[in-house]
This record gives structure tokens, sequence and C-alpha cells, in this order.
């Protein structure tokens, strides 16, 4: 699967790119309307970077893909209307920034980790996808 897409040319990596963009803006969408989507998204995003690095081996695309999904999920919980309320409290945006921006840490790391060629780390990416599935739950308050 690395050869094919080593032998694209930069302008159909980048398309590559944008449609997986897309497909995580219309899952997040979605969720406006089917909120039990939330369930998939729960799983999407580990997933989606670990397969993304582990299929291109492309570091650079690779965190962009990550980086850029996760924030279309983030600008979509603070345009939300339930959020509005909070955006007075400055301690809760404090945490609110805080636990998003470990939760994007962990999406980079699993990136970063399954790009490598060898099966330990592709295991590693594996376990870290684990945490950070936990990490999201522990969250929800």
């Amino acid at each position: 699967m690395r050869g094919t897409y080593a032998r694209l040319s930069p302008e159909r990596k980048n398309g590559l790119l944008l449609l997986y963009l897309l497909g995580f803006a219309i899952l997040i969408t979605g969720l406006y309307v089917y909120p039990v989507l939330g369930i998939v998204v729960l799983f999407a995003y580990p997933a989606g970077a670990l397969l993304f690095g582990y299929a291109t081996g492309d570091a650079t695309r690779s965190s962009l893909a990550g980086s850029l999904s996760y924030l279309v999920f983030v600008l979509m919980i603070l345009f939300s209307p339930d959020f509005v309320v909070h955006t007075l409290n400055p301690e809760y945006l404090f945490r609110f920034a805080g636990y998003h921006l470990i939760l994007l840490l962990f999406l980079g790391l699993i990136e970063g980790v399954a790009l490598k060629e060898e099966s330990l780390p592709r295991i590693l990416a594996l376990l870290h996808a684990g945490l950070r599935i936990l990490l999201f739950l522990s969250g929800i308050s």
C-alpha cells in the first residue's frame, strides 16, 4: 500500500488528505443530526490516525490529517449552543483547551508511531489508541 502511495503525484496525495478531512467533517456534521454518532467518533479518530499513518507512511500529511480533522471536532464544540453558557468562565475554558490539547497530542503520537515499518511500534500505536479512548472517556462530565 505504501508503494502505491509513494508513486502518487503530490496533487493526488493532497487530494487523498482532503478526502480524509472531508470524511471527518461529514461525520462531525452528522453529530448534530444523529448524536449517537458520538460513539463512532470516539473510535474513528484513533483508528483514522492509525490507518492513515500506516497506509501512507507520510509524516507531514499524516500529522496534518490528524490535527486538522480534530480541529473540526473542537470547532464544532465551540460553536455549539450548549458551549455558549461556559464561555464566561475562564477556568472552564482553560480546562477545555488543556484537555483537547492532550487528546490532540495523543493523535500525533499515534500517527508518528504508526509510520514505522517495524511491528513493535505499530503495537505501541494500538496501545496509545486505546489510551486515547480512555482519556476521551475520562473527560466526559
